[in-house]
C-alpha cells in the first residue's frame, strides 16, 4: 500500500503536472508533411524519440532485455541511450546495429570510466558521457551502486574527461543552468536535461530547467545539443520537449513495459507509435521539420 502514497516532494509527479500544464496552439493554415528526421554527430536518425538510459532490465524486465532494447531501437531508427552494463552485455548490445550513447555512473575508480570511454570508442558508438546526479544515498552518503562504489565529478574532472573522450562527451543530470554553464565549458558536446527518475525530491521539472538552459544568454553564446528525459511518455511530450529547446528526447519507463509484453518488438512498435504522435502534432502546428519547432506553440495552464 505504501507504494501507492503520493509523497509532497515527489519529483516525478511534479514533472508530468508540469508536462500536462502546457497547452500547443494549432496552426492548420499551410500545414504540410511533417518531416520527423534529424541529425547528430553525423547520423542521420528516423526520429528524435530516443530511449531512456536504462541498465539491468535482465533483473527486472526480462532475460537479454538490454539487448532487446538495443535492437528495438535500431529497427525503429532511433538513439538508444545505454545506462550501466559490464562489458560483455556492452559489446553484445554493440552487435545489434544500434547507435549507442553510453552513460557511465561517476565510478570512485576513475579508471574504471576511462576503461568505458575507451570501450565505447572501440565499440563504434555515437557518443558516451557520464551521469553527474547518480552519487548519494537516501542518507546522503557516497552511493554504493550495484558493488560499484561512486563519487562526485569536480569541474576539472569533467575538463579531463571530455578532452580524453575520443567521443562527443554528454553530460547527463543537469536541472540548473548553473550546471549547464560548467559542463559547457568543460567541453561537454550534448547535455541531458535530467532528474535521474526523481531521485531529489522538489526537484523542478527537467522541460522547465531545459527551456530556462536554452534561453539562457551565455550559453546561447556557445550553444551544444540539448535533450531531456524524465515522466515524458508520448510524442506529444516529445513535442513539447522539443518546443522547450531539446534535440531529442527520452522515453525510459514506458519502454521497460513494453519490453515485458512483446521484447524488441515492442519497443520498436513504441517507438513508432510515439514518432506518428509527434508527426501529427507537428502537421497540427504548421511544422514541416523538426527545426520550425518552438516555444511560441507553447501555453501554461495556471
Amino acid at each position: 500500500m505504501s507504494e501507492n502514497i503520493i509523497r509532497p516532494g515527489d519529483a516525478n509527479r511534479i514533472a508530468r503536472e508540469y508536462l500536462d500544464s502546457l497547452l500547443v496552439e494549432t496552426r492548420f493554415i499551410g500545414s504540410r508533411n511533417a518531416d520527423t528526421s534529424f541529425e547528430l554527430f553525423g547520423r542521420t536518425f528516423s526520429t528524435p524519440v530516443m530511449t531512456g538510459a536504462l541498465s539491468h532490465l535482465d533483473t527486472f524486465a526480462r532475460p537479454g532485455g538490454m539487448t532487446e532494447l538495443a535492437e528495438g531501437a535500431a529497427a525503429a531508427g532511433a538513439v538508444l541511450w545505454m545506462g550501466m552494463t559490464e562489458d560483455e552485455e556492452a559489446e553484445k548490445i554493440a552487435r545489434t546495429g544500434a547507435s549507442v550513447i553510453e552513460i557511465i555512473k561517476p565510478y570512485k575508480d576513475r579508471g574504471l570510466i576511462r576503461h568505458r570511454l575507451d570501450m565505447a570508442a572501440d565499440l563504434g558508438h555515437l557518443a558516451a558521457g557520464i551521469d553527474i546526479d547518480m552519487v548519494y544515498d537516501a542518507a546522503g552518503e557516497e552511493r554504493n551502486f550495484h558493488g560499484y562504489p561512486l563519487r562526485e565529478i569536480t569541474a576539472d574532472e569533467l575538463y579531463d574527461l571530455c578532452e580524453y573522450s575520443r567521443l562527443p562527451f554528454i553530460v547527463k543530470g543537469i536541472l540548473s543552468e548553473t550546471d549547464a554553464l560548467t559542463a559547457a565549458a568543460c567541453g561537454a558536446a550534448g547535455l541531458m536535461v535530467s532528474h535521474h527518475g526523481g531521485t531529489t525530491e522538489y526537484a523542478i521539472p527537467p522541460l522547465y530547467a531545459l527551456e530556462q538552459i536554452s534561453e539562457n544568454e551565455d550559453f546561447m553564446k556557445h550553444p551544444v545539443p540539448l535533450f531531456a528525459d524524465g515522466e515524458i511518455k508520448s510524442g506529444s511530450d516529445v513535442f513539447k520537449a522539443l518546443a522547450c529547446g531539446a534535440r531529442a528526447a527520452g522515453i525510459g519507463r514506458p519502454l521497460i513495459a513494453a519490453i515485458k509484453e512483446n521484447g524488441a518488438k515492442g519497443v520498436e512498435e513504441y517507438i513508432k507509435k510515439a514518432t506518428a504522435e509527434l508527426k501529427k502534432m507537428m502537421l497540427s502546428t504548421g511544422c514541416s521539420d523538426l527545426s520550425e519547432i518552438d516555444g511560441s506553440m507553447l501555453y501554461q495552464n495556471g
